[in-house]
């Protein structure tokens, strides 16, 4: 949907392009990259736009939504409000309600109207979409609910004589037959009539210039009741070459490429064309755009879609299901080829999942060790795209297709492959609404990793994860554990004490040094103390919750192992909790602000997103309240309030 709408301002004159360009940049600022990936046509409008920083899964994806909620606001206003139907709800994975909800029930998208669909038969009370509504309800969002019953005979034969240009009286007889056979539905009525006349049951009379139909031959026509089987019948009507067309691409998906069509059934594009016509000419097939007129220039990939999903399920029911698998099997190394082919081997995101699904439907001929291998790195690429569009649900299932593909002891085989595709199944998995899923996988890759650095990472992701769930007492032991690989050893219970202690530890190594003379402190090298710091930072979130003197000694800890051993990403943190101490205990508020400053100053010359909100909050809530006026705290803290929404970093913000 977002899509359609930049193609639609690509289309307009340049004065307006410009207008868009200056309202989505503003909008969006230096996010726009979060959502390249699910609208990729905005770059074309926004120009090239600058990488962004790597973020913590969960800060990522509230990242992603909030870019995402900011470029619907900027399209969505009094001027042009905007309509959004989304098809086929009964099919959304976790994160993707989840992110409906926020967007429908977001008080400043006034001028936005959802409109969703989906198959009340196979929505249960429990389903997910069902709580999704209510949460909305309870949420105070207007929500209302229109049911599409099957349409009444009297509308079947309004239809028909509107279709067949005649009068309702003379319709009666035929709607009250198609209404029996269709049960009102819509599709099935149009594909009844398809049917009635490619059997010559529906005649056009051109002396008369007016349909004509024998009512007795079209009670006894042979048109069973189940629509699948009834476009399977239609399908079968088609001459061979045509039939073997349309079951071939109904196997590679409800969209196809015609190029790629033709390389399936060894045949060139215009005489693929020609025998795909007959389907399109049946209304089983329709092309998109006018690019299949250019067969003959490579820039046009000559986009077909099925009319109806029901259509390319009937279509693909047709192909033996032992068949299927070759098949699959076929189209993705086709792809796969046509892909590693091209200049750029990083193909676009649906490319790239087709691919993957293409494999993972023929898991059981991939008997070569080396193709397996390879479709398992096809299955981690997905994955990864599929969790930066925060599709969670659609990112396990690839990751496990990939794990599925590994071989006897795969940490040999293919260390960094194996080690990918756990440590993402964990992040997806706990991402995608599932944490007690995500545990599980913990204990393989500690089990076998190989160095102290990717354990203590790990350590630290799961620190995040169980403080994200909101289990604080497993998110320290996790802290603990990690911080054990290094040595490390914190009071199981911090006191005043302990943290005077630290404080002066942290004295006695900056020796009085200015803010200027830390700031001007080497980088730290050695990645194993770098990996400690990340490990104490990951679970002071966790020890601000439940012991706030452990926090403080974390805090602080990170400082003297700054000043000592060289300054990275996280010692920012680190000298911000020195300020706080600073501020709290000793009532030294000048120089707490100092600190406040370095740390801002130090986090800017890393660059580290991660931690924009953290040291915003700390400094104006601890520092700057004690230095400056409150309207110069408010606003510092409204920029740290808006940075961490905007960077994912939901418990800071909050």
């Amino acid at each position: 949907a977002l899509r359609e709408l930049v193609l639609r301002i690509l289309g307009e004159p340049e004065g307006r392009l410009v207008s868009w360009r200056k309202t989505l940049q503003a909008a969006l600022g230096s996010n726009a990259r979060a959502v390249l990936d699910v609208v990729p046509d905005l770059e074309r409008l926004l120009g090239p736009q600058p990488a962004i920083a790597e973020l913590p899964p969960t800060e990522s994806a509230n990242r992603f939504h909030a870019t995402l909620r900011a470029l619907i606001g900027a399209f969505a206003d009094e001027r042009h409000p905007v309509a959004i139907f989304l098809d086929d709800l009964q099919w959304s994975d976790f994160a993707t309600l989840k992110l409906i909800e926020a967007l429908v029930g977001d008080p400043e998208l006034p001028h936005l109207l959802w409109i969703g669909a989906y198959r009340d038969d196979e929505v249960t009370p429990d389903h997910p979409l069902e709580r999704t509504i209510a949460a909305l309800q309870a949420a105070g969002a207007a929500v209302s609910r229109r049911a599409l019953p099957p349409l009444e005979q009297a509308e079947v034969t309004r239809m028909i004589a509107d279709t067949l240009r005649c009068r309702e009286s003379e319709a009666a007889g035929l709607a009250a037959l198609v209404h029996g056979r269709s049960e009102g539905n819509p599709f099935f009525v149009r594909t009844y009539l398809q049917s009635l006349h490619e059997q010559g049951v529906l005649i056009f009379d051109r002396s008369r210039a007016a349909w004509t139909w024998d009512l007795a031959q079209a009670t006894h026509a042979a048109i069973p009741d189940d629509v699948v089987d009834l476009v399977a019948r239609r399908i079968a009507t088609l001459p061979a070459n045509t039939q073997a067309l349309v079951r071939a691409a109904a196997c590679i998906g409800g969209r196809f490429d015609l190029h790629l069509l033709a390389r399936v059934v060894d045949s060139d594009p215009a005489a693929t064309l020609a025998d795909l016509w007959g389907a399109a000419l049946s209304g089983l097939v329709r092309p998109l755009g006018d690019d299949y007129k250019y067969l003959g220039e490579a820039t046009h990939a000559a986009l077909f879609e099925f009319a109806h999903d029901r259509i390319q399920q009937s279509a693909h029911g047709l192909i033996a299901p032992a068949d299927r698998p070759r098949l699959h099997l076929e189209i993705g190394r086709l792809m796969l080829a046509e892909r590693d082919a091209t200049a750029d081997s990083t193909p676009a995101d649906a490319t790239l999942f087709a691919i993957a699904s293409h494999f993972g439907h023929a898991t059981a001929l991939l008997t070569d060790p080396a193709e397996r291998l390879q479709i398992a790195a096809i299955h981690l690429r997905a994955a990864r795209r599929a969790k930066v569009s925060t599709a969670y649900d659609s990112a396990c299932s690839y990751l496990a297709a990939g794990l599925a593909l590994l071989p006897a002891q795969p940490w040999i085989r293919d260390y960094a492959l194996t080690a990918g595709l756990h440590r993402e199944r964990i992040e997806c998995e706990y991402l995608g609404g599932h944490p007690e899923r995500a545990v599980p996988f913990f204990a393989p890759v500690l089990t076998h990793v190989r160095s102290t650095v990717e354990k203590a990472e790990l350590f630290a992701l799961r620190a995040t994860l169980e403080t994200n769930r909101g289990d604080l007492t497993a998110a320290i032991a996790a802290g603990r554990e990690g911080l054990g690989l290094f040595g490390v050893r914190l009071p199981r219970t911090a006191s005043t004490a302990s943290v005077l202690t630290e404080f002066a530890r942290y004295q006695l190594l900056s020796r009085g040094m200015s803010p200027a003379q830390l700031l001007a402190l080497p980088t730290m090298a050695d990645p194993e103390h770098r990996a400690e710091l990340r490990v104490m930072m990951a679970m002071t979130a966790a020890a601000y919750f439940t012991d706030s003197n452990l926090a403080s000694v974390l805090l602080l800890r990170i400082a003297s192992r700054s000043v000592q051993r060289g300054l990275t990403e996280v010692s920012a943190y680190g000298f911000m909790g020195v300020g706080l101490v600073l501020s709290g205990a000793f009532g030294k508020y000048e120089s707490a602000d100092e600190l406040g400053r370095l740390a801002c100053d130090l986090n800017e010359r890393f660059a580290n997103a991660e931690l924009r909100a953290k040291i915003g909050l700390f400094w104006a809530t601890f520092m700057m309240c004690w230095t400056r006026p409150f309207p110069a705290v408010k606003a510092a803290l409204r920029d740290a309030h808006e940075v961490g929404l905007a960077g994912g970093d939901l418990i800071y913000a909050v």
